[in-house]
């Protein structure tokens, strides 16, 4: 018979320790995740016999403070990271992969299958998720748009129908449309990456690394720009929008009634509790055939400096904080839906009644519990880019040039990707690409 998880557990892991002679191991994240990871370590920490200490990491340029701790010999056994940063920490030899463990291995194959290129990297296995949220799609007040003549034209479905209706509607109305274009990390080139993906392009060519994105009429990335011109062009979005931070982003939204926004599914799944939520009814807009927004996914790794002791108590850190056992299985994705909005990495959990229950009480209207989990489950994850070491570069040139676009309205579509894919090659030679 088996003995109980924690007994178990504690057995092993008891030997461990004798050798490493170290009960404590340090783990860095997010610093306003610290209060919830002290709450929600407690049952591993009885399980494992160790404690874990947790030293929250600025989220403003979250990437580089956690590389200059590294750079400058911090004791870290287990790191968060966006799975945007995985690949250059993993190639700065921060990180050791978790191919030898069959229980993460196991752990990773139950998640949903677009998020493998969030994991994975040279067909190793990076981290265990710790979730994910859905970012730039579109949300509608209902309330709003009731009152406008689009009312009778039925909600938008895909990008191509929100962008007349975006622009039908700036004949009539002034400054109503917030895209997710902040000037933050994770905005303006995030929004660009998702709706070429939605639009059923690509970026980044993904066997030879090379830019995908062709200048002509009719190709993804021409279309998307020419919507962002065409919506950019018609009043319909507030020149204000280029300046804002993330923070001001959102806090622009909560102060102002926008008809349509785009923005985190982590925000609408918070907002009803807000003040300033009250008479707003937020509604995610269904999809069709395309998908809307990507998503971005949170891990956690095991540092490449944790001896091999401690790398094993990581791993079944990992294990039991990813998914957990008995009365503990999906505590961490439970209380990361009801407390943050991260979305479920597991379909097991995410199509449970409880989910879809609680979904239902934290969205504005309840009947778009399903609306929001068809749009999560049909998000891509920008793998091809994200996986790239030289991806935080060409994000900032990208950012770069669709502002320069926006401003500028002699550029025409055209210009800009073959501006793009010129920079792409230049930062491919300075990492020694060819």
């Amino acid at each position: 018979m088996k003995k109980p998880l924690a007994v178990n557990a504690t057995i092993t892991l008891a030997a461990l320790l004798s050798t490493a002679h170290a009960e404590t191991l340090n783990v860095y994240g997010w610093a306003p995740g610290e209060a919830s990871f002290d709450a929600l370590v407690e049952p591993v920490e009885q399980a494992l016999g160790v404690e874990f200490k947790y030293t929250g990491v600025p989220v403003k340029d979250y990437s580089a403070n956690l590389e200059e701790m590294l750079i400058y010999g911090e004791d870290v056994d287990v790191m968060g990271l966006t799975a945007a940063s995985t690949v250059r920490f993993f190639e700065a030899g921060w990180i050791e992969p978790l191919q030898g463990s069959k229980q993460l291995v196991a752990l990773a194959d139950s998640y949903y299958e677009q998020l493998s290129g969030a994991l994975y990297y040279k067909n190793q296995l990076m981290g265990v998720s710790v979730g994910a949220v859905l970012c730039n799609f579109p949300v509608v007040d209902l309330g709003l748009y009731g009152t406008t003549a689009q009312r009778d034209s039925g909600l938008p479905s895909d990008w191509d129908s929100f962008y007349d209706q975006i622009v039908e509607l700036a004949k009539t109305e002034n400054a109503f449309y917030l895209p997710f274009w902040h000037a933050s990390a994770g905005g303006m080139p995030v929004s660009f990456i998702s709706e070429v993906l939605n639009r059923g392009g690509q970026v980044i060519e993904p066997e030879s690394k090379q830019s995908a994105m062709s200048a002509k009429t009719g190709s993804a990335a021409y279309e998307t720009l020419l919507d962002w011109r065409r919506a950019w062009q018609s009043g319909a979005i507030p020149s204000h929008i280029l300046e804002l931070n993330r923070p001001q982003f959102f806090q622009d939204f909560l102060e102002n009634r926008y008809t349509f926004s785009n923005f985190c599914s982590d925000f609408l799944l918070n907002f009803k509790q807000h003040p300033l939520a009250a008479g707003r009814l937020l509604v995610p807009l269904p999809k069709a055939e395309q998908s809307w927004g990507s998503l971005q996914v949170g891990t956690y790794s095991i540092a490449s400096t944790a001896d091999d002791a401690k790398a094993k108590i990581a791993s079944e850190f990992l294990y039991h904080f990813g998914k957990g056992e008995g009365n503990n299985r999906f505590s961490v994705a439970r209380n990361y839906l009801e407390k943050v909005g991260i979305l479920p990495a597991f379909p097991e959990y995410m199509n449970s009644l409880e989910v879809w229950q609680t979904l239902g009480r934290k969205l504005p209207r309840a009947a778009d519990a399903k609306t929001l989990i068809d749009v999560y489950e049909s998000a891509p994850y920008p793998s091809v880019v994200y996986n790239l070491q030289w991806y935080q570069e060409f994000e900032s040139q990208l950012r770069e040039e669709l502002i320069r676009f926006l401003k500028n309205p002699d550029r025409s579509p055209e210009q800009v990707i073959k501006t793009l894919n010129k920079k792409i090659r230049n930062i491919r030679a300075d990492f020694g690409y060819l």
